[in-house]
């Protein structure tokens, strides 16, 4: 299904995001940009965007000239999902930050629940960003095994972006172990299990 939300977007000096090219919102699934906007002008401003449903999306937003100005929030509802602005302890613009919309559509079997695994490149290239033509010793992949008898519950990479969720169907009362393999730049991923 579809989903309608709001881009609020804010300046605190009132000019709008001048020097800035905006934002864009990325479907994470398959690195599809499916909306771009700015604020031209003025202390405030809201797009209203219609998004997938059960579908995680990475939202990014170029500083420009003036990033201590810029602020944002997607709202859902009326409820804030999800904001950015600049963090003045690091004097760094956080500007890439994951939303997810609705709820997991895989479906588990009896006795399973739906946990995310949630992969980030500090490169913005994937886990290494070459697609199909990736080997082992070239790009990351993880899987999920369980640990009374090694089989694989899911795998799994980031093919391309800063970040991606898959959604895993996980037994409660069973234990795990997530490996990694390293790829060739091991030091620009991480990874999370929510």
């Amino acid at each position: 299904g579809k989903l309608e939300i709001e881009m609020h977007m804010y300046d605190t000096y009132g000019d709008g995001w001048a020097g800035s090219e905006g934002y864009t919102l990325t479907r994470d699934s398959d690195g599809t940009i499916v909306a771009t906007g700015t604020l031209v002008n003025g202390a405030s401003g809201t797009d209203v965007l219609c998004v997938d449903d059960n579908t995680c999306y990475t939202v990014s937003v170029d500083g420009g000239d003036h990033m201590i100005e810029i602020e944002w929030e997607i709202h859902v509802g009326g409820e804030v999902a999800v904001s950015g602005s600049y963090d003045f302890a690091n004097e760094d613009y956080l500007n890439d930050k994951e939303v997810c919309f609705g709820t997991p559509t895989l479906e588990c079997p009896s006795g399973a629940v739906v946990y995310k695994v949630v992969m980030f490149d500090a490169y913005g290239d994937g886990w290494n960003g070459y697609g199909s033509l990736c080997t082992p010793t070239m790009c990351a992949t993880y899987e999920l095994k369980r640990l009374a008898d090694g089989s694989v519950a899911a795998t799994g990479d980031l093919l391309t972006g800063f970040s991606g969720t898959d959604d895993v169907c996980v037994h409660e009362h069973e234990n795990y172990k997530m490996e990694v393999s390293a790829g060739w730049d091991q030091v620009e991923i991480s990874w999370e299990i929510r």
